[in-house]
């Protein structure tokens, strides 16, 4: 006889739904890897972009997970928003805890950046591919994060511990896709106004 919960769902299908949409993000990261195999196979020393952008988007999110971080609200490290202040103050407590919590990820995300960038005049011969597809990758990554958090809330949108594990875990993908949203407005912010400055530097320089 199938087993229900209160959910109304069996849990055989939780499980499975749950297993699904958790290997959602990891098949890229696998797909990246493998594709690395083979270069090393076929003895080429280049790393190509979506495995250098698996290697940022994995140390980002090992050092969030090693400060005893998880993505959970009753994780929050609620003691660093009375750092620094003798009284408390609610916009410099609540700024003082989004940078403890997501400061990494907004450090980290900015090196992808700036890492991409510096390399983007840098073409490999081996694979026709700048450094700026870091940062593609890197975006792709995290946009297919938020996707598999979308789907596991809207799956499991009746499960007891909506708002113990798939709410939380939601919250903290969509500040984590809005970090790298701000970034990439910021990204096509500079390739606008990059030409201006140039034409600026030049005329001066006549």
């Amino acid at each position: 006889m199938e087993t229900t919960n209160n959910t109304g769902y069996p849990k055989d299908q939780i499980k499975f739904v749950t297993g699904a949409l958790t290997m959602v993000p990891v098949l890229p990261h696998r797909i990246a890897a493998k594709a690395r195999v083979m270069n090393r196979q076929s003895q080429k020393r280049v790393v190509d972009a979506p495995v250098s952008a698996v290697i940022w988007r994995l140390a980002i999110r090992h050092v969030f997970f090693t400060t005893n971080y998880h993505c959970l609200s009753n994780c929050l490290q609620f003691s660093a928003a009375f750092v620094a202040s003798e009284t408390f103050q609610f916009y410099l407590a609540g700024t003082s805890l989004f940078m403890n919590t997501f400061g990494w990820e907004i450090l980290g995300s900015t090196l992808v950046l700036i890492y991409s960038r510096a390399g983007r005049s840098t073409i490999s011969k081996n694979n026709g591919s700048s450094g700026r597809n870091v940062w593609v990758w890197f975006r792709y990554f995290q946009w297919t994060e938020m996707l598999a958090s979308c789907l596991s809330v809207s799956v499991m949108k009746r499960h007891l511990m909506v708002w113990a594990i798939f709410a939380p875990r939601f919250m903290f993908a969509a500040v984590f896709t809005v970090i790298c949203l701000s970034l990439w407005v910021l990204d096509v912010l500079l390739d606008f106004v990059a030409p201006f400055i140039t034409n600026i530097h030049k005329s001066k320089q006549h």
